[in-house]
């Protein structure tokens, strides 16, 4: 700053544009809660599909081992009995896996202050944009407090 006054009117200048800046850190945050939502509801629909690829298999086994008992195959049925097993306690891991899952999407959505997924998608801003607003947010408070320094030494506290 060259001047006192300089220093001020810039301060000034600032603390008229705070609204506005106020405004578009709440919005950089809803669209960091709703990104922080968005990737708990992706994984949790990718940990259902995947229990729902392995209850399949396991369905499948089932089937197998039903015929291989019809054909009195004992050594089949003692084979496709332990891909039963192994595949019904993959199962049981990746739903336990899908319930965690959507229990934290739950919280991140409600933590976000979403009542829908639909409302976090409405909320998430594209990477650019994102980028843009949160330089610009960081910029801004970077600049207020530089600048309320630079006048607080001008005045300094007794």
């Amino acid at each position: 700053m060259q001047n006192e006054n300089e220093a001020f009117a810039r301060l000034q200048e600032l603390m008229d544009a705070l609204p506005s800046m106020e405004k578009k850190g709440a919005r950089l945050a809803k669209a960091l809660a709703a990104r922080e939502a968005l990737a708990k509801v992706r994984y949790r629909d990718g940990q259902a599909a995947e229990a729902a690829r392995i209850r399949t298999r396991v369905e499948e086994a089932k089937c197998s081992l039903e015929a291989a008992k019809a054909d009195a195959d004992a050594d089949d049925e003692v084979r496709v009995r332990g891909l039963v097993l192994a595949l019904s306690n993959q199962l049981a891991i990746r739903e336990g896996a899908a319930f965690d899952a959507s229990r934290q999407a739950e919280s991140a959505l409600a933590a976000g202050r979403f009542a829908t997924e639909a409302d976090a998608w409405a909320a998430r801003l594209g990477d650019d944009e994102f980028a843009a607003l949160e330089s610009e947010v960081e910029e801004f408070k970077a600049e207020y407090a530089a600048t309320l320094e630079a006048c607080r030494a001008i005045y300094p506290e007794d």
